[in-house]
């Protein structure tokens, strides 16, 4: 009888342990990228402007971020606050304006980020060896641009750019901590934004 009760115990503790990390691991990603405060040393003298960027990404993108409000016009308005922090231009706009030197286009091929939790976390029981610090889920975080840069007066394209990376991060039920989520998401945008930075200045330098 009594080991009855210590089964049926733990089975519940299983049961509510189950629940819990359902209910964590279903949470939508927030974008809180916010752009290095870096000043880098070479700029270019010219005025830059960025224009709506293209969604083309993957339906499971649009899935997995229909938390993010607007998508391209966040990407966009990110990546000329970057632009503008970095110094990459002597002046940075978006939206573009018709006095800018450049103007810059682009295309968002990826960009979405999920949480990938291991089948153990649903089964009674066996979910339980999750408390002892085994991995229950990976967070995964991936950004894909494309962009194009145009001579703003003449409507040239000077050059085409692209960038992507994905950052994988395993986590134990005592470090997934929420107020992360996204994180992999916006570490992965940070990546990108710099090898942009770095390509258009190697080009126009």
């Amino acid at each position: 009888m009594r080991d009855a009760k210590i089964f049926a115990a733990l089975a519940g503790l299983g049961l509510c342990c189950s629940g819990c990390m359902t209910m964590a691991l279903s949470r939508e990603a927030p974008f809180q990228y916010q752009p290095p405060p870096v000043t880098r040393g070479e700029t270019i003298p010219r005025a830059a402007g960025f224009r709506l960027l293209v969604d083309e990404r993957p339906r499971a993108d649009h899935v997995h971020t229909k938390g993010i409000q607007d998508v391209p016009a966040r990407i966009a308005g990110k990546l000329a606050e970057d632009f503008e922090q970095s110094r990459v231009f002597q002046k940075v706009h978006y939206p573009a304006m018709e006095k800018d030197d450049f103007v810059i286009t682009g295309t968002i091929r990826r960009f979405g980020w999920k949480l990938y939790e291991t089948p153990l976390v649903y089964i009674p029981l066996v979910n339980l060896v999750t408390l002892t610090g085994f991995p229950l889920s990976a967070a995964c975080g991936v950004a894909d641009i494309q962009l194009e840069l145009r001579d703003g007066h003449t409507g040239e394209l000077l050059g085409t750019f692209s960038a992507s990376s994905k950052i994988v991060v395993p986590a134990n039920y005592y470090d997934r901590d929420p107020k992360w989520a996204g994180m992999e998401l916006s570490e992965s945008f940070r990546n990108v934004a710099a090898k942009l930075k770095n390509e258009i200045l190697a080009k126009l330098q």
